[in-house]
């Protein structure tokens, strides 16, 4: 699977309480919807990296190999998204 670079889209502060008011009752659900949308990006495979700190700050990265937005694209998105908060 080919590698991409991480970028940033979203402000980790805001997160969970944009999630939960778009919906989302838990982190299980959101990677659900990325897991989902993934695959409707005709992705073949879907990578959850869950990474647990020394000082105990937990890290959640997914990819996928779809076809979905570039990153510019996507973080537009995200941005105008998290400022109707």
């Amino acid at each position: 699977m080919k590698k991409f670079g991480v970028h940033s889209i979203i402000a980790l502060e805001r997160f969970i309480e944009a999630t939960r008011d778009a919906g989302y009752k838990s982190i299980t659900s959101a990677l659900a919807e990325l897991v989902d949308n993934a695959f409707e990006a005709k992705a073949r495979a879907v990578i959850i990296d869950i990474e647990k700190s020394e000082n105990g700050e937990i890290t959640v990265i997914t990819s996928d190999d779809g076809c979905g937005m570039k990153p510019p694209n996507c973080k537009s998105i995200c941005s105008l998204a998290l400022h109707a908060f």
